[in-house]
């Protein structure tokens, strides 16, 4: 059965399903080293309002971070459709339902960085390196497996 990308993000954006949000105007954290605005989209669309976001997301950077010890730059967490479509994000990005977030040591050196791919590999689900950054994501429950 094909399922069509509605269908997919109907079925994610569930609160069963962990999948959360709250409005881009909402000043605040989710943690002392993570704000609203850092992990939110980052786009100039009117109609982007909400910030997604997945708990377990979440305190996995919590966990990268706290294990790190170092600060950690957030690249992009949660982006709306126009946005990661202007990226050249995956159809299916991660990034859109708030399971993603691309992060890099703030004192930047590829030391660190090979180092906060090590901690993240051991909290995130999937971890991929990339020239200058790390894409972390946790699968949804209907994904595992």
């Amino acid at each position: 059965m094909t399922v069509t990308f509605t269908q997919w993000l109907s079925n994610l954006f569930n609160p069963d399903k962990g999948i959360r949000y709250i409005t881009k105007t909402t000043d605040g954290q989710f943690l002392d080293t993570l704000s609203y605005e850092e992990f939110g989209c980052h786009c100039d669309y009117t109609d982007c309002t909400r910030i997604l976001y997945y708990q377990k997301t979440i305190d996995s950077y919590e966990d990268t971070r706290d294990e790190f010890g170092e600060k950690i730059k957030v690249s992009s967490g949660h982006r709306c459709q126009r946005h990661n479509w202007d990226e050249g994000g995956e159809l299916r990005s991660y990034h859109m339902i708030g399971h993603a977030i691309d992060i890099t040591p703030l004192d930047f050196s590829q030391e660190k960085l090979d180092n906060l791919e090590v901690i993240a590999r051991k909290h995130f689900d999937v971890v991929i390196r990339y020239n200058g950054f790390i894409h972390c994501h946790n699968l949804g429950e209907d994904d595992a497996g």
